[in-house]
C-alpha cells in the first residue's frame, strides 16, 4: 500500500499544479483536474500532499494497515497538513472560526495552550482574526466575553500594543471589525475590543432595503418550514441575521408531538438551511430581473406600434437589456446549520476574509481560514474561494494546525 498511495497523492499533487498553470492562462478547456472533478474551486497554493503524507503515515503507519483503508478524516489531516506546508514563509494572517475551531460550541475560550500559540503568531508578526457568525453589532463587551480566556493570556503576559493590535474580530460572519486594544491605568492595564466601524464600512455596507427584504423571505420560510415540521423552535431575528433555535418550553407548548425544544435533529436544520437557499436565491434572481429594462433600461417596448410589437408601425431592433444604473446589487448571504441552530446571515466569510485582506493590504494566498463547517450546510464553505482553508473538527485539532504552523 505505501508504493501505490505515494503514486497517489504524488499524481494529484500534479494535477493540482497543471490546475493552477491553467487557470492562469485562462484557457476555455478544461484541466485534466476539472474534467474528473467538475466542480473543483481555486487553489491559492501549490500542496506537498507526498511531504504530508509521509510526515503522517511515519506518525500513524497507515499504509501498513492490511483490512482498514484510510478514512475520510485521515485524508482530510493529510489534506490539512499538506496546506500547512505550503504556507511556509507566507503567513501573514490566519482566521479563525469561532464555535468547534476555537472552543466548545456554545462556550468561551478557555484554552491556555491554544492562546500561548496565538501569542506566538502575533509576536511574529502574523495579523490573526477571530471571524465568527456570532453577531453582536459593535457591543464589544460580548465578544470579550467569549473570548475572555484569551484576553486574560494577553493580560497575564503583558503583551504590548503593537503585538495586540493584530488581533481583531469580525463578528456577523462580514459585518463587524473590532480591534484589540491596551489600555493602561494607574493601577493595571486593561485588554478590550475597540470598533473599526468606520473602516470596516467602506469594504461591506450593504444597503438596508435589500437586507431586510431577503430577511423578510427567509423569516417567511423559516416559520413555513418550522410549522410543517413540528419544530419546537423559535425564531431570532436581527439586524442583519435570523435563526431558528431551540425553542424550550414555549416550543412545547405550540408543538405539543413536536421535537426540538432542547436539541433541534439536524436533518431538520439542513432542510431549512437549504429551503432559505433556494427561497432567497429566487427572490434575488426575481428582483435583478426587475431591475433589467430594455432599450436602455427604458423599460418600453421594444417597437413602435403595440405593446407586443405588432403593428402600428415600423419595428426598431430591440437593444441589449443592462441593470439601471441606481439599482444597488443584493449582498451576498450564508445560510448555514450551526449544530443545534440555523441561521442565514447577511454577508458571509468570503466577504470577511477577503476584506480582512483587502484592509491589511495582504494578497489572498498569504492568509489561511481556519474552521469546522466546510460542507455545503456550512458557514466555513464560502471562505475557500477566497484563500487556503483548514478543515478542522475541534479546538484540539487547531492546535495542531498552529503547532505546525509555528514549527514551519
Amino acid at each position: 500500500m505505501a508504493e501505490s498511495a505515494e503514486h497517489t497523492w504524488r499524481h494529484i499533487e500534479d494535477l493540482i499544479e497543471q490546475h493552477m498553470e491553467h487557470e492562469q492562462h485562462s484557457s476555455v478547456l478544461k484541466s485534466p483536474l476539472q474534467e474528473v472533478v467538475p466542480t473543483v474551486g481555486t487553489f491559492f497554493t501549490p500542496l506537498q500532499l507526498v511531504d504530508a503524507w509521509r510526515m503522517y503515515d511515519g506518525k500513524y503507519g497507515i499504509s501498513k494497515r492490511r483490512h482498514v483503508k484510510p478514512s475520510f478524516n485521515e485524508i482530510r489531516h493529510v489534506l490539512n497538513l499538506s496546506q500547512v506546508l505550503a504556507m511556509s514563509g507566507k503567513l501573514k494572517l490566519v482566521t479563525f472560526d469561532g464555535d468547534c475551531t476555537l472552543y466548545s460550541d456554545g462556550n468561551d475560550f478557555s484554552d491556555a495552550k491554544l492562546a500561548r500559540f496565538i501569542t506566538a503568531l502575533l509576536r511574529n508578526g502574523v495579523h490573526v482574526a477571530l471571524v465568527t457568525a456570532a453577531g453582536y453589532a459593535y457591543e464589544a463587551h460580548k465578544y470579550e466575553k467569549r473570548l475572555s480566556g484569551l484576553l486574560r493570556y494577553f493580560k497575564a503576559h503583558q503583551l504590548p500594543s503593537e503585538v495586540v493590535s493584530r488581533f481583531l474580530v469580525l463578528g456577523g460572519e462580514s459585518n463587524y471589525l473590532l480591534a484589540c486594544e491596551r489600555c493602561e491605568s494607574s493601577e493595571e492595564s486593561r485588554y478590550y475590543l475597540s470598533s473599526r466601524e468606520s473602516a470596516w464600512r467602506g469594504v461591506f455596507s450593504p444597503d438596508d432595503r435589500l437586507v431586510q427584504a431577503m430577511l423578510d423571505v427567509a423569516e417567511e420560510t423559516m416559520r413555513s418550514t418550522v410549522l410543517e415540521l413540528q419544530l419546537r423552535a423559535k425564531i431570532i431575528r436581527k439586524p442583519r441575521s435570523i435563526g431558528v433555535v431551540p425553542g424550550g418550553k414555549a416550543g412545547k407548548l405550540e408543538q405539543p408531538l413536536g421535537a426540538g425544544s432542547s436539541v433541534q435533529p439536524s436533518e431538520a436544520l439542513d432542510e431549512i438551511v437549504i429551503r432559505c437557499q433556494h427561497d432567497i436565491r429566487a427572490h434575488v434572481v426575481a428582483g435583478m430581473r426587475a431591475t433589467i429594462g430594455c432599450a436602455g433600461g427604458s423599460g418600453k417596448p421594444d417597437c413602435k406600434g403595440g405593446e407586443d410589437g405588432s403593428g402600428g408601425g415600423e419595428a426598431v431592433e430591440p437593444q441589449a437589456k443592462r441593470p439601471r444604473q441606481d439599482a444597488p446589487s443584493p449582498p451576498p448571504f450564508c445560510a448555514f446549520n450551526g449544530g443545534n441552530d440555523a441561521w442565514v446571515d447577511i454577508g458571509d466569510k468570503a466577504v470577511g476574509v477577503r476584506g480582512l485582506c483587502q484592509v491589511l493590504e495582504l494578497p489572498a494566498e498569504s492568509a489561511l481560514h481556519v474552521g469546522d463547517q466546510f460542507h455545503n450546510t456550512g458557514n466555513d464553505y464560502a471562505a475557500r474561494g477566497c484563500c487556503p482553508c483548514v478543515w478542522v473538527s475541534s479546538p484540539r485539532e487547531t492546535r495542531r494546525v498552529l503547532k505546525h504552523l509555528l514549527l514551519e
